[in-house]
């Protein structure tokens, strides 16, 4: 018997699970008992809640899993990333319109390098299936194409690069949005479906130090221009840091 009743209570404040993102907070704050507000909260719930881009959640579970690999399948259907830093938990994703936690110049840096992101992470165009039918299991009710616009830029033929997936918890906000956050085929196309640069650098700047994965930077005057036109407008998100005493490496990949 399946029977499609309303969402569970969020433990953390009032109200039903609606959204993708607020399982993933209910099962922290219930389950893990994270009940601290996480950094980045407010603003992926405001990007994921709204009409037209809410990402909703239908989502059972009938045998036991362990809840690390729970939280990880919500993250990937939610395109968010939750990590635990300085003893607080905060969320990872990348806005509309992403704001700069730093602007980095040559002055603030040294041995600093460039260089494009590897061509087989492209992602240029997506068969998404979703909705799971809740009696015949492998089978979905939903099946939703998306190709992105850059996908000639590189030649493919019509069977290449194509890639295939199913979720099993989004069944809403899934294809056919125009910003970054209105569903996960566009999230996903504007961070993968383009060549985008990578860059690699020491922070000599202490005043600066505070930056962390996840944050967004941009550049100001730089020694070189990012292979051809100008940094202006180019924001990039922290993927790695390495610290050690007086000394901070960055690698960013732009957004």
């Amino acid at each position: 018997v399946y029977v499609d009743v309303g969402p569970d209570v969020k433990n953390y404040t009032s109200g039903g699970v609606a959204n993708i993102h607020e399982a993933h907070r209910s099962l922290l704050h219930g389950a893990l008992g994270l009940t601290d507000t996480p950094t980045n909260w407010s603003a992926l719930d405001t990007e994921r809640t709204g009409s037209p881009n809410a990402w909703t959640i239908r989502y059972w579970q009938n045998k036991q899993m362990p809840m690390k690999k729970l939280l990880e399948v919500l993250q990937y259907e939610g395109q968010f990333i939750y990590l635990y830093e300085r003893a607080a938990g905060k969320y990872i994703f990348i806005a509309d319109s992403p704001s700069s936690a730093a602007t980095i110049s040559q002055d603030d840096m040294s041995s600093f390098t460039i260089d494009e992101i590897n061509f087989d992470e492209l992602e240029t165009k997506h068969i998404v299936n979703s909705d799971p039918h809740p009696a015949k299991s492998g089978e979905y009710r939903s099946q939703a194409t998306q190709t992105s616009s850059n996908r000639t830029d590189y030649n493919f033929a019509t069977n290449e690069n194509i890639i295939n997936v199913s979720l099993k918890a989004l069944v809403a906000s899934v294809s056919g949005g125009s910003a970054r956050n209105d569903d996960w085929a566009t999230y996903r196309q504007k961070l993968f479906g383009v060549i985008k640069l990578t860059v690699n650098f020491e922070l000599i700047n202490p005043s600066l130090s505070f930056i962390e994965t996840g944050d967004i930077i941009d550049f100001g005057t730089m020694p070189v221009d990012p292979g051809g036109g100008a940094w202006s407008g180019k924001n990039f998100i922290i993927i790695k840091t390495s610290r050690s005493p007086g000394k901070l490496i960055i690698t960013a990949r732009e957004v």
